[in-house]
């Protein structure tokens, strides 16, 4: 047993780890198909969602517009109303301090 054994038996143990098969190809190749199947259903998942919010932001927006407009009506309501409380209220103090000075003199 002197270095050409030893050296022989390096070169068998190096040619059976090389031609040793780790992992057959047929489950790499399932592997990669797999995965490109999944990128391809994540990535048809993910322009889903993108349209889908899309789709909800403008239909939030016109929801929005449509409360900001009803406010407004409403607002532009209350004010009218105000409005004519206070002439009418000033309408009717005025007439009150004419009937007061009158039956003061």
């Amino acid at each position: 047993r002197g270095i050409v054994d030893r050296r022989e038996a390096a070169r068998r143990r190096e040619r059976k780890h090389f031609e040793e098969v780790l992992m057959p190809s047929a489950i790499i190749v399932q592997a990669a198909l797999r995965r490109k199947l999944a990128k391809n259903v994540l990535s048809g998942l993910q322009h889903q969602q993108m349209a889908t919010i899309g789709l909800q932001r403008i239909f939030r927006g016109k929801l929005h517009r449509k409360l900001v407009q009803a406010l407004a009506a409403q607002q532009s309501e209350n004010r009218a109303a105000t409005r004519i409380a206070s002439v009418a209220r000033g309408h009717l103090s005025r007439e009150l301090v004419h009937i007061l000075r009158a039956e003061r003199y």
